[in-house]
């Protein structure tokens, strides 16, 4: 019963926390107060709410990386309010769709070298107050608004909503459409009503649902394959999530309490490795799951704590994976002042190569079908791309495959390298002897055994016709005896013509000069004849197990294979600090903590310690880091820059000389003695 208990391959997935400088810092971010997820991404770039007033969203490629302030990112000036919310159109990279509460749906046109430009508006009418929006998930143009009361149906290429959807209660908070198009999904009244609607079949509601009995600000909805995941709060503020089948709305398939808080869990769903991602929004959790067809239908992967604040989440497209790190998802964090981008890897042993059984086909780039012909009844999916092409995944070609060792060596020299057989009279046919047994005693008698003819039309079949024999003696061949019995290997076969003594005088002449078989191994392969050449008789000595000497088709190996991960010989390395390390600077006090954040604060040399003091005559103590003591109470010596100290440095060639830049624009040298009590100093130039 072992098929019961198949573990799934991304049951380990681990989320890799990144290094500062592979995040987006320094964004002007701020405390927001959104309803919406903060961040979409698609291949191209990344959108995001920015602090400030109005509705304004910035814009980053999305391979941007490190410090980004306010002057270095593209602002799109959206609406006059807030934005309610926004996202990118699936099939057209550079269009990004913004709603906001009494306003018009709006299309802007992004680009990496300009800025964003309004390339179309949809007016809904007055008084809708719009929250939420989704763009088909097969079609082209079209986009579901929600509003107050009802969830409109946009052609943004026309210009036009194209259908209205009613039975919403109270604000529909999320909208959602399904993996096929068919249907579209609706949280309403605070999380509480949860609609369904056959948009091209009636505007009223297929199926209607109690979702959650709790009240929450926000809630969320997703469509994650055959089932319907919901996300809001019980009636004591606890998130929930909710799981159903999408064929059987009758009860969830498993319901799943996490915190108490005020923050909705964000969900985000990848239909090709079936993991639902949940991010908290206001905490700093975020939860790896699986929905599986078994129970329980939600499986724990991994929960993750990350140092900042959720403001917002949003997973990438799955055409931005790198495969051969392993990474088979990307989610990206919103907080306060950064993006976050976090890679979800399979751990394996080694990366060198790909793994496919990880990658299935996706969904690719370009639409299913048109919005017009969607609306006319059209179904068409998009087409699935590979993730393996160009990684060495199984669209390359195969090896071509290893020719066998006997034909490899038969084919391996040029017939110009090859010593040449004995001539012996010439004939359409080459006799290669089979020996039954390798009795030397008895070599003359077996020379006389049975042999297969090979003809010349047919030289390709040489080399796989030449076999060893199939009993082998274990006694170790003689040198002495084998070159006894090497001539009776190479008889002359009698003439098929009349030439007389020409022709016997030709053979003999042929037989003298024919190779010892010191000089060549009768052993190795036979040489070939290269056109109507004459008859010759070879014998393939067979091999001893014992024989030491190497194959000519053995694959000579290195001594040692590096297989895996290569790690550093330096990766066990201990950090003394404090009392441990036998050095400690005690009593230190008045440091300077307002210095600006360009500057490291203390710096060190091979001999001393500069570290600036607060005060407005820029003090900077110099302690020796081989005499480390408790420094004595009151006034500590130093040297005086007569203004606020900026930053300093010691120069990487001279460990003694100290440069110090001031906040007047000036800069100043010092060259401190031996004993690190008393400065030199001179005052370089103003810049």
């Amino acid at each position: 019963m072992a098929w019961r208990f198949q573990p799934s391959k991304f049951k380990n997935t681990t989320p890799k926390v990144p290094k500062k400088e592979e995040t987006i810092f320094d964004l002007p971010i701020g405390t927001l107060s959104c309803t919406n997820n903060g961040i979409q991404s698609n291949q191209a770039f990344l959108a995001f709410c920015i602090e400030g007033e109005g509705g304004k969203l910035g814009v980053l490629p999305s391979d941007a990386r490190g410090r980004r302030v306010r002057t270095e990112i593209d602002v799109v000036c959206a609406h006059g309010d807030q934005v309610d919310d926004f996202a990118f159109l699936p099939f057209e990279e550079n269009k990004l769709v913004t709603c906001s509460r009494d306003d018009k749906v709006k299309v802007w046109t992004l680009s990496s070298s300009a800025p964003a430009v309004l390339s179309g508006e949809v007016d809904i009418g007055s008084g809708r107050l719009l929250s939420s929006l989704a763009p088909h998930s097969t079609a082209s143009d079209i986009v579901a608004v929600s509003s107050t009361s009802s969830v409109f149906v946009v052609d943004v290429a026309r210009g036009e909503a194209v259908g209205e959807c009613g039975g919403v209660r109270e604000k529909a908070l999320c909208v959602s459409w399904s993996e096929d198009g068919k249907m579209l999904a609706a949280s309403a009244d605070k999380g509480r009503q949860g609609l369904f609607w056959d948009v091209r079949a009636s505007p009223t509601p297929v199926y209607e649902m109690e979702l959650h009995s709790g009240m929450g600000r926000e809630a969320r909805c997703i469509h994650a394959g055959d089932k319907f995941v919901s996300s809001a709060f019980t009636n004591k503020r606890v998130q929930e999530v909710r799981v159903w089948d999408a064929r059987k709305w009758d009860t969830p398939l498993m319901v799943k309490e996490y915190t108490a808080t005020t923050g909705v869990l964000i969900p985000q769903f990848d239909p090709d490795t079936k993991l639902l991602f949940l991010a908290g929004k206001g905490t700093n959790k975020i939860f790896l799951q699986e929905l599986q067809q078994k129970q329980p239908v939600i499986s724990d992967v991994y929960e993750m704590t990350v140092p900042d604040q959720v403001l917002g989440f949003s997973l990438a497209p799955k055409r931005t994976v790198k495969p051969m790190d392993g990474e088979v998802a990307r989610v990206y964090q919103l907080t306060k002042n950064s993006i976050v981008p976090i890679p979800c890897i399979v751990p394996r042993r080694s990366y060198r190569e790909l793994h496919v059984d990880l990658f299935p086909d996706t969904r690719g780039p370009i639409a299913g079908c048109s919005g017009k012909a969607w609306l006319d009844g059209s179904d068409e999916l998009p087409e699935r791309v590979s993730l393996t092409a160009g990684h060495g995944g199984p669209e390359c070609p195969p090896p071509e495959p290893t020719p066998p060792p006997a034909l490899r060596l038969a084919t391996a020299a040029p017939a110009a390298s090859r010593p040449a057989a004995p001539v012996v009279a010439p004939r359409s046919s080459i006799e290669v002897a089979e020996p039954k047994e390798l009795a030397y005693s008895t070599m003359e008698e077996k020379t006389s055994s049975k042999t297969t003819t090979i003809t010349e039309r047919e030289p390709e079949q040489v080399a796989p016709k030449l076999r060893l024999s199939k009993q082998l003696s274990d006694e170790r061949v003689d040198t002495t005896s084998l070159k006894e019995n090497v001539p009776s290997a190479v008889t002359p076969a009698p003439s098929s013509s009349s030439s007389g003594p020409s022709s016997s005088s030709s053979a003999a002449s042929a037989a003298v000069a024919a190779p010892t078989p010191s000089s060549r191994p009768l052993s190795r392969t036979p040489s070939m004849p290269s056109g109507g050449g004459p008859e010759v008789k070879l014998r393939v000595l067979a091999r001893s197990d014992n024989d030491a000497t190497p194959r000519l088709h053995q694959r000579v190996r290195p001594k040692s294979c590096v297989v895996g991960q290569v790690q550093s010989k330096y990766r066990h390395v201990e950090t003394l600090a404090g009392v441990k390390a036998g050095a400690l600077f005690s009593n230190l006090r008045n440091v300077n903590t307002r210095l600006p954040t360009e500057c490291n604060g203390a710096v060190a040399s091979s001999k001393y310690v500069a570290v600036p003091l607060a005060g407005p005559a820029g003090v900077i103590s110099i302690l020796d880091v081989d005499r480390p003591q408790k420094m004595p109470d009151g006034v500590v010596d130093g040297i005086y820059n007569k203004a606020g100290v900026t930053d300093l440095a010691w120069s990487p060639f001279d460990s003694s000389l100290l440069v110090v830049g001031t906040d007047q624009g000036v800069v100043n040298v010092w060259r401190i003695p031996e004993r690190g009590e008393e400065g030199e100093g001179e005052e370089g130039e103003k810049k």
